[in-house]
């Protein structure tokens, strides 16, 4: 039992997993209102739940690429069998939706469309050029709505919802650069494989500029206040800066994929300064 639900917090990529469960719980606490605990550390399970789904999805969908850029990954190696992994997505898919519906029909209807949308991108979408990028970027700002509307007023997630929404498009849009050799096996149409490299870290450039224009707003507005703009300053706008200056030196996957890690890094401080402003 013990091995059962190790292989399952690994396969389900517990780091990504703490994010989105933070993210809900960032989004639910903006709206300033007398918060129902209980609530919202359901709402923020469900979609930890859902997260991991899509993740084994994920992964389920692409093992034979994996065997080339992520080689390491538990199904791509062996370690776990397809049979067991949809298992793990099962339990993930179900648990997740089942509380969801249990706390609310609202966010049920949300955490079922995220759910379909994870599904879709995997088997379909991920291997298209930009599609897939817009679909899963959609559903890491939703987390924020899901955690604000637990919340009751899903309004105060808008805000954090672009920030993430313009962040994972820039990081995705660099996981397909860094993933061209694996998806050039399967004769995958991402962008980087139909219209280059370069076109892609231009691409890459205008959303992250983008996003470090947006992180204005807040702030211009009044919307946070002063730790935010000391946070987000320093710890986010600063770095994609830098990021955006060393993928115009090095492109090779062993490089981009220490960018990938950070950016991930990134996102806890971002929140950071989202809840503290």
């Amino acid at each position: 039992m013990i091995r059962f639900l190790y292989y399952w917090v690994l396969i389900s990529r517990p780091v990504n997993v703490l994010i989105t469960i933070l993210s809900v719980t960032v989004a639910g606490l903006l709206t300033k209102l007398d918060l129902n605990g209980l609530i919202l550390a359901g709402a923020a399970f469900s979609a930890g739940l859902i997260t991991s789904a899509g993740n084994i999805i994920n992964d389920l969908a692409d093992i034979e690429t994996d065997k080339i850029n992520q080689p390491r990954r538990l199904l791509a190696s062996g370690k776990i069998s397809r049979r067991n992994a949809f298992v793990y997505f099962g339990l993930s898919q179900a648990g997740g939706l089942f509380l969801a519906l249990f706390l609310s029909l609202p966010l049920f209807l949300l955490a079922a469309l995220v759910s379909i949308l994870l599904v879709l991108y995997s088997l379909y979408l991920k291997r298209q050029p930009l599609s897939g990028n817009l679909l899963v970027s959609l559903c890491t700002g939703l987390a924020f709505i899901f955690g604000a509307l637990a919340a009751g007023a899903w309004q105060a997630g808008l805000m954090p919802a672009v920030f993430s929404f313009l962040f994972h498009l820039g990081r995705e849009l660099l996981k397909d650069v860094q993933d061209v050799p694996g998806d050039l096996s399967i004769q995958a149409k991402t962008i980087p494989i139909v219209f280059g490299t370069e076109f892609t870290l231009r691409l890459v450039r205008i959303v992250f500029m983008l996003l470090i224009i947006s992180t204005f707003i807040p702030y211009l507005f009044s919307l946070y206040g002063q730790y935010y703009w000391l946070i987000v300053l320093p710890g986010v706008d600063l770095f994609l800066i830098l990021v955006l200056l060393l993928t115009t030196r090095r492109q090779d996957p062993l490089f981009l994929a220490k960018i990938n890690l950070a950016l991930k890094a990134d996102m806890i401080v971002g929140l950071t300064a989202i809840y503290l402003g």
